[in-house]
């Protein structure tokens, strides 16, 4: 659809609106999806001192029990 004053197509206009509302829905969710994380890495960094993540070798740390002494 294009009218005389705006030689633009306005259904383009609509499409490329839409698909801008999409693309800034996502960066939200995207960024509030790497603040969490950050909070869940400053946390781990609180609970065992640097920054690798919770794994399968920090289950001693967790429960008390030695890695060692499960085997």
């Amino acid at each position: 659809m294009r009218t005389a004053d705006h030689p633009v197509d306005i259904d383009s206009l609509r499409a490329r609106a839409k698909v801008s509302k999409r693309f800034l829905k996502c960066a939200y969710i995207e960024n509030e999806i790497n603040e969490y994380s950050d909070c869940l890495d400053r946390a781990d960094v609180r609970i065992h001192g640097d920054s690798h993540a919770v794994g399968e070798d920090d289950v001693g740390d967790l429960t008390g029990v030695d890695r060692d002494r499960r085997s």
